[in-house]
């Protein structure tokens, strides 16, 4: 199967960043020209489209309470622009006015945790420290 093909039949699953389409490629040993012929190919086929990509994580990410940094970070991870990370994100934050104290509290409640577990857990996941202290009060330094 040529690099094309399997980029091809890749990308008919599901979107992916260029970041991890050239790194299923490369894990398949195919010679980087190969690789970079697919690449340019299945972007002018519009198979490999990373703003849509983009979208569609960050509108999952934002129906799972995920804050715009852990998004960014996480959509930076995955080799997407900064500038296209930032438009998009901006975007689909104006449309569903994320409210990160809403966000937080809903996570809260599924998780069902409390305390400096909880406190550690919305730290971990982008959340300020002025959101967790209106959520958690209690916590100590």
């Amino acid at each position: 199967m040529t690099a094309l093909a399997y980029a091809v039949k890749l990308l008919a699953g599901r979107d992916k960043s260029e970041l991890a389409l050239r790194t299923a490629l490369e894990k398949k040993s195919y010679p980087s020209p190969e690789i970079d012929e697919a690449i340019t190919r299945v972007k002018a086929l519009g198979y490999l489209n990373e703003a849509r990509f983009a979208e569609a994580k960050i509108k999952e990410a934002l129906r799972l309470n995920r804050t715009p940094l852990d998004i960014r970070n996480r959509l930076e991870r995955a080799g997407l622009r900064a500038d296209l990370i930032t438009t998009i994100l901006d975007r689909e934050l104006a449309l569903t006015g994320f409210n990160p104290l809403t966000a937080a509290r809903a996570l809260l409640q599924k998780k069902k945790i409390t305390g400096a577990k909880a406190a550690r857990f919305l730290a971990a996941r982008g959340f300020d420290e002025e959101i967790i202290r209106t959520l958690l009060p209690s916590i100590e330094d």
